[in-house]
């Protein structure tokens, strides 16, 4: 199952299979209980989808569009969510131990009860007060001005 979902990540990217079929397949597969762990969704646009209690470790989501995503309950110990944009996901309970947000879009994104141990945060994007206060009280990292978000990083382009 892992080989069927990168070929459809690769077609995708070159433009064959929509968006929102790719969405409907990995939400379908998440909600069976698949394992849905190391596979590579760079720049895959999967907005709003319920990926609540899905086995997502190490997967490669760097460059992802995963506004409004559900990720409650989630395993996305060691994924790759580099610069991903994450406006208004929800994370409460999801274990992201030693997970790469750095340069993530994280405005308006919560993580109550989230577990985020080694997890290589925002520097620059958003305040680790804010990033606290989401985790323990449940509040919305507020939004940041779009000037402070820097371009890129090299090592997953």
């Amino acid at each position: 199952m892992k080989y069927e979902a990168k070929i459809m990540i690769r077609e995708k990217r070159h433009n064959q299979v929509p968006g929102d079929f790719l969405s409907r397949r990995l939400a379908q597969r998440a909600d069976r209980g698949e394992d849905l762990s190391g596979l590579d969704l760079r720049g895959a646009t999967l907005t709003r989808v319920d990926f609540r209690g899905a086995l997502l470790r190490e997967t490669n989501m760097c460059h992802a569009d995963l506004r409004g995503a559900r990720f409650e309950g989630a395993d996305l110990r060691g994924a790759h969510l580099w610069n991903a944009d994450l406006t208004d996901a929800r994370f409460d309970g999801a274990d992201l131990t030693g997970a790469d947000l750095d340069y993530a879009k994280l405005d308006g994104a919560v993580f109550l009860g989230a577990r985020l141990a080694r997890a290589d945060l925002p520097d620059r994007c958003v305040t680790r007060f804010d990033i606290r206060r989401s985790v323990r009280f449940g509040e919305s990292i507020p939004q940041r001005n779009q000037s402070q978000r820097p371009r890129n990083k090299h090592h997953y382009a």
